[in-house]
């Protein structure tokens, strides 16, 4: 005579083997990717686009303008491209 396997362990395998198939393309389309691609163009944009700022003085009542240094300028550039890309500021 022919041995079957019983209905629960056929069903059993073919849920496990659909949710992996399921699980892989989801992983392969997943949106990571295209946050990783718009904070290297964000944080770039930014990087380059003001290395000017315009500073009040308190004291004398003045605006002046400032260059800022590097890790000034890599340090917001990188916070506005974290909240654009990543957070809650909408694009």
């Amino acid at each position: 005579m022919k041995e079957t396997y019983q209905k629960y362990i056929v069903n059993a395998v073919v849920i496990v083997l659909v949710t992996i198939i399921i699980a892989i393309t989801f992983t392969m389309n997943s949106p990571t990717h295209d946050k990783k691609d718009c904070y290297k163009k964000v944080y770039k944009k930014e990087l380059n686009e003001n290395p000017k700022i315009r500073s009040f003085d308190q004291e004398k009542r003045v605006f002046y303008t400032r260059i800022r240094p590097k890790f000034e300028m890599e340090g917001e550039a990188a916070k506005f491209a974290a909240i654009l890309c990543y957070g809650t500021q909408k694009k």
